[in-house]
């Protein structure tokens, strides 16, 4: 089963609920299944606690943080599963090596 990537555009408080993961809003609570995510881009004004950033990494979940205008901000890596400099060395190897980027780009054509 390939993991999803969950997208949130609204503000509000990503928090867990046991084995879940939940999104609250005044409106509205709205769970997600910690087992189908992958990653998570948020783009809204969302609160996240210790406590959440323990489960996500745990759960080798990804968060990726975008400012109002969805310019990239930066990103929360689990740390024992996507070490950032291996990632950074591994992007250069691919960077530098021609063949592997040609490789890279078919994928995405």
């Amino acid at each position: 089963m390939k993991k999803k990537t969950l997208y949130i555009f609204q503000s509000g408080e990503l928090k867990r609920k046991d084995n879940s993961l939940y999104f609250e809003t005044e409106e509205k609570k709205k769970y997600f299944p910690v087992e189908d995510i992958n990653d998570i881009y948020l783009f809204g004004e969302v609160d996240v606690s210790k406590r959440f950033l323990e489960f996500v990494s745990q759960k080798e979940i990804c968060l990726h943080y975008f400012n109002h205008y969805g310019y990239y901000i930066g990103s929360f890596y689990p740390r024992e599963h996507l070490n950032a400099g291996y990632i950074i060395l591994k992007q250069a190897e691919y960077y530098s090596d021609k063949k592997k980027t040609m490789q890279n780009c078919q994928k995405f054509y």
